[in-house]
C-alpha cells in the first residue's frame, strides 16, 4: 500500500467517525462513508487538495478580548497577526 493509499484510508476513515459521531447507526454510515468517499474520488481524484486548519478561536472571541489598546496581547494570546486582529473586529 502507498502513502498516497494510506492517507486515502484515513481520510474515508475520518468521514466513517464523523458520521458515527452524528450519531448514525454503523451500517448506515459506512455505507455513507464510501459513497462520500467514491464522490470525492470522481470529483476531485488526482488533484492535490490543501485543508487548512481550523482556527482554535472566533472572530466573537477575538473581539470580547480586545479592548481597543490590548493588540499586542490579543495578537499573542489567539497567536495571530495584527492584520488578522483588524479583520476580526472588522477594522
Amino acid at each position: 500500500m502507498s502513502l498516497k493509499d494510506s492517507i486515502a484510508e484515513l481520510f474515508k476513515h475520518d468521514i466513517l467517525k464523523a458520521l458515527l459521531d452524528s450519531e448514525i447507526d454503523e451500517p448506515a454510515a459506512a455505507e455513507l462513508s464510501n459513497r462520500i468517499f467514491k464522490k470525492l474520488q470522481d470529483n476531485w481524484g488526482g488533484s492535490s487538495i490543501y485543508f487548512p486548519k481550523r482556527p482554535a478561536y472566533t472572530s466573537q472571541q477575538i473581539r470580547e478580548a480586545f479592548d481597543g489598546h490590548n493588540h499586542a496581547e490579543v495578537c499573542q494570546r489567539f497567536r495571530i497577526s495584527l492584520k488578522t486582529l483588524y479583520r476580526a473586529i472588522g477594522g
